[in-house]
């Protein structure tokens, strides 16, 4: 008899009351994302924005928080220009795809 493995589900976030698995944080970021969310808002929302520095890394939001950070900086200095398919993509990619989709439409 072999015992089946219980997959415990690791939460990334704790937002709203509910801890978020890695699938439902990424979500919500990009929806922060999209909205154009500014980092303050962001910080406010997980509860890391008036904390001091050396409390606001231990909490469990902080990893959530540092990869919106990161998501607005890419975004920001343009390597990260339009989000579809498979997430943000550069503005060189857009263009190719927005061609591609173009050409395909007058065929």
């Amino acid at each position: 008899m072999t015992k089946k493995k219980e997959k415990r589900e690791e939460f990334t976030m704790n937002y709203a009351g509910s801890g978020r698995n890695k699938k439902e944080t990424r979500k919500w970021l990009q929806l922060w994302r999209n909205e154009n969310e500014p980092l303050s808002s962001v910080a406010a929302k997980l509860g890391v924005h008036s904390l001091p520095h050396d409390v606001a890394i231990k909490s469990e939001n902080w990893g959530a928080f540092v990869k919106y950070r990161k998501m607005v900086n890419l975004a920001e200095s343009g390597r990260n220009y339009a989000f579809f398919g498979t997430g943000y993509q550069t503005e060189k990619k857009t263009k190719e795809h927005l061609l591609k989709w173009l050409l395909r439409a007058s065929l």
